[in-house]
Order: C-alpha cells, then sequence, then structure tokens
C-alpha cells in the first residue's frame, strides 16, 4: 500500500488493531490496510434453553434436519444386487436342470415309440404282413414326432423365460 509505511504502523498498532491483506478473485493478495478486529462474542460454559431457541430460530437451516431420514445404503443396494444375482442363477441352472430333463424324457418317449414301431412292424408268425400294419405304424411316428417337436418347445420357452427374466431382474 503506497499510503502505509507498514514498518512504522507495526510499531504504533493499538489493541483490537491487525494488519490485513485480502486476497481479490484470483486469489492473489490486495493491499496492506489497518483494520480493527472485533473480539469473538463467545462463553465458556452452556447456554440456557432460552439462547438455544434463539440460535435455533435464527439458523439458515432451520427444519431442514429436524426428520432424521434413513436411506438405503451402499452396502444394502450391492447386497441386494449380490443376493438378485445368486437367485437369477440359481433359476437359470433350475431351468437348465429341467430342460435337461426334458430333453431325457422327450429322447425315452422317442426311443419306445420306435420300439413300439418295430414291434408293429415286425413279421407275424404267419409271416404274412397285413396291409393295415402301415397306417398305425405311420399314426404313432406322426404321434411321436408331434411330441418331440412339443416338448422341444416347451423346453425352448422355458429357458429363454428362464434366461429372460433373469436378465430383466439383474438390471
Amino acid at each position: 500500500n503506497p499510503d502505509l509505511n507498514v514498518e512504522d504502523a507495526i510499531t504504533q498498532l493499538e489493541v483490537g488493531e491487525a494488519l490485513v491483506s485480502l486476497l481479490d478473485e484470483k486469489g492473489a493478495p490486495g493491499v496492506v490496510q489497518r483494520a480493527y478486529v472485533v473480539p469473538p462474542e463467545s462463553m465458556i460454559g452452556t447456554i440456557t434453553p432460552e439462547q438455544r431457541l434463539k440460535v435455533v430460530n435464527w439458523s439458515p437451516v432451520q427444519g431442514v434436519y429436524d426428520t432424521p431420514v434413513d436411506r438405503e445404503s451402499a452396502y444394502e443396494i450391492l447386497k441386494a444386487k449380490a443376493e438378485r444375482s445368486a437367485q437369477a442363477a440359481a433359476a437359470a441352472e433350475q431351468a437348465k436342470s429341467q430342460a435337461k430333463a426334458d430333453v431325457a424324457a422327450a429322447k425315452d418317449a422317442a426311443a419306445q415309440a420306435k420300439a413300439l414301431e418295430k414291434a408293429r412292424q415286425a413279421p407275424s408268425s404267419s409271416s404274412r404282413r397285413r396291409s393295415t400294419i402301415d397306417t398305425p405304424g405311420d399314426f404313432v411316428a406322426a404321434v411321436t414326432d408331434q411330441a418331440i417337436r412339443q416338448t422341444t418347445r416347451s423346453v425352448g420357452n422355458s429357458l429363454s423365460r428362464s434366461i429372460l427374466g433373469t436378465l430383466r431382474r439383474a438390471f
């Protein structure tokens, strides 16, 4: 400060005075000025209920923190996500094992149908084939094919529902 001789001012400071310099918008120190310092208005000990009420009513955040809020913590969110993931994995495993069982049952049904068809197509004891055996054999083959198709479709639907449901719940 060109108007203030700092060396002389330091020696002439009275009680409650100080030399201060404030920062500007860019954070650079400004010129030194002589200023009075206001002593703190504090007290040692507890305050009275009236004083407490006055401070609370004066506060700019009065009422903001009056009601406690129990928000869901990160731990609880991650725990729930892990549980959903585990349930999805269990559902997918169950669907997979059900699909394997359905495929095995379809294979067994197909094998039984083929065995039945072979038994029907086997020559009779008189070594003569009946002309009506061809129609029931064709019927058994058609029923077997339809059963296999339906079982395969059911297994596919079950698997896709399980996997898509798992993905939907995971996200």
